[in-house]
């Protein structure tokens, strides 16, 4: 009973110590339970594609309000040591591969056990390159067109962002997009813009200047018809399929009150006979009698291969009585053009891209979606 007793001592005092110099080193009771909860994490970084172990990557990992960090091995091996269970965040950076974030959670079935997590990395030399230049019509007073400086475009696979791009005064744009040569599945993203945009409208024989207050510019929808300047009204009939898009004289020619010519702003599509351009004049004139011929192109898609051949133009009566021809202050109506992978697949599709692809895709807003208030 003795012994037992000063076992209990002993045992008392051992433990005494123990606190004792924990609380000499400075650890509070929250900091020692802490250090209780902690494991060892082994993070591995392979190569996207060719699964070859990376070297030399920077490491660091975010949990419970602490950063760690280590850099990797020869084996592509970063391990932490005494780092807290839970949340964390894993960032990887290295020269010559795409920075990553990743979330996971740090967990082990005893201390000793331990936690590895595997993640890859995405090599900038099998990138894949989009660029090009995007234009807009703002101002429509103007053949001109102008940038829509600062919008971003993003790459997205789903809900993630994988690159992004923010339009420079020129219009110019360039990303590049992490891949492999097994392709990942990407779509670009053109956001919509709200812009005060200047036109021109016909007000009691004049032409007046206006500001259309807030014109919305979707880019993947058809352009709103432009309100016309002219004195002479050149009207195309409506495409055959529903799935088409309205065609658009830009300007007439006419000598001693006769049409003799027109030009076609915008082709459309979804056209399979020969549409009538109907004419209505607001200055006299009659007996114009004009069609234009389709043109079905297989190398375009569904209703688009039926477009309008701007070199096949038939006047059968230019009429008489016309006065001169005053062309559209405003320029023809311009849907978005460009949004486009290749012919059939548009950019708000998914594309499978691959390592080493090089798109370049220049696009135009065209003259807006819903024009704004007229002021």
């Amino acid at each position: 009973m003795y012994k037992f007793r000063n076992y209990l001592f002993l045992l008392f005092i051992g433990l005494s110590i123990t606190f004792t110099s924990c609380e000499k080193d400075g650890l509070t009771e929250e900091e020692i339970l802490n250090l209780a909860q902690a494991t060892s994490f082994t993070v591995e970084v392979t190569e996207q594609g060719s699964g070859k172990s990376i070297s030399g990557v920077e490491v660091s990992v975010l949990t419970g309000g602490v950063t760690y960090s280590l850099v990797t091995d020869e084996f592509g091996v970063a391990v932490f040591e005494n780092i807290e269970q839970g949340q964390a965040v894993v960032n990887l950076k290295k020269e010559g591969y795409f920075e990553s974030s990743f979330e996971t959670k740090i967990e082990a079935e005893g201390r000793a056990s331990g936690d590895v997590a595997s993640f890859s990395l995405y090599s900038l030399e099998d990138a894949v390159l989009i660029k090009g230049n995007v234009k807009i019509q703002i101002d429509l007073t103007t053949d001109a067109y102008e940038h829509p400086e600062g919008i971003t475009i993003a790459a997205v696979s789903g809900n993630t962002i994988l690159a992004s791009a923010v339009v420079d005064s020129d219009g110019n744009y360039s990303m590049l997009i992490p891949a492999s040569v097994d392709g990942r599945s990407v779509t670009l993203m053109f956001p919509d813009v709200l812009y005060d945009q200047k036109i021109a409208v016909r007000e009691d024989g004049d032409i007046v200047m206006k500001t259309a207050k807030g014109t919305i510019f979707r880019p993947y929808d058809k352009a709103e018809a432009l309100p016309s300047t002219a004195n002479i009204l050149a009207t195309i009939a409506g495409p055959n399929y529903t799935s088409g898009r309205q065609a658009y004289v830009e300007s007439l020619t006419v000598e001693s009150g006769v049409i003799t010519g027109v030009e076609l702003g915008d082709i459309g599509y979804g056209y399979s006979i020969y549409p009538a351009i109907y004419i209505n004049s607001l200055n006299g004139g009659s007996g114009a009698n004009i069609q234009v011929d389709y043109d079905y192109n297989g190398s375009y898609c569904s209703a688009e291969r039926y477009r309008l051949d701007p070199d096949d133009i038939y006047i059968y009566s230019g009429g008489s009585g016309y006065p001169d021809y005053e062309p559209n202050v405003n320029v023809s109506t311009m849907h978005p053009s460009g949004f486009k992978w290749s012919n059939c697949d548009y950019l708000n599709e998914t594309e499978t891209i691959k390592s080493g692809d090089v798109y370049i895709i220049d696009v135009n807003y065209g003259t807006g979606t819903e024009l704004g208030e007229i002021q």
